[in-house]
């Protein structure tokens, strides 16, 4: 069985979230969900993997943006042009394994906040109140009109959906975009 002890020391293999920024192989989900991995394989809804490598990394906003090695025909998507609001829509989507697409919503109940993901501390997230869903760690968290405004990541003292900024998400993406690690 997979347990979070397993997962954090890297002993264990585990799953966990990820979207689509391009349509040939970036990924991006949380730093918290894939530290301590020492392979990493994205696996995408119509059985397709592929193999990994992590093409940036956000430490400090805790955002990570993967490769996957081959990956053509990905249907993004795409980052919202503006920073989310306190009150604002926010959806976290996610998909556990074998299971169905549930969500998590609320609205956003704080934005620029500082927390800690049990090793490192993070900064510029967005809380949302909505019930936590620890197995979305990774995925996306996007408004009413489906963009996304964040990277739902694993806060172990917060009740609500913790996010990472879409903002530094999209700047990150965008440097790997530009030859940048």
């Amino acid at each position: 069985a997979v347990t979070a002890d397993g997962l954090a020391s890297g002993s264990a293999t585990g799953l966990t979230q990820g979207f689509a920024v391009s349509s040939d192989g970036l990924i991006v989900t949380s730093a918290h969900a894939v530290r301590g991995a020492t392979r990493l394989r994205v696996a995408t809804a119509d059985g397709k993997g592929y193999q990994a490598t992590i093409a940036a990394t956000d430490v400090a906003d805790g955002i990570v943006v993967l490769r996957a090695a081959g990956a053509s025909g990905l249907t993004p998507l795409h980052f919202a042009g503006q920073d989310p609001r306190i009150g604002d829509l926010a959806v976290a989507v996610f998909r556990p394994a074998l299971g169905t697409l549930p969500t998590r919503s609320g609205v956003v109940a704080a934005v620029g906040l500082n927390a800690s993901d049990g090793a490192v501390d993070l900064g510029d997230l967005v809380a949302v109140d909505a019930t936590a869903a620890p197995q979305a760690d990774g995925a996306p968290l996007v408004d009413g009109t489906g963009s996304v405004t964040g990277v739902v990541t694993m806060v172990p003292s917060a009740t609500g959906v913790i996010a990472a900024s879409g903002r530094d998400a999209a700047a990150l993406v965008s440097g790997v975009q530009r030859g940048s690690t």
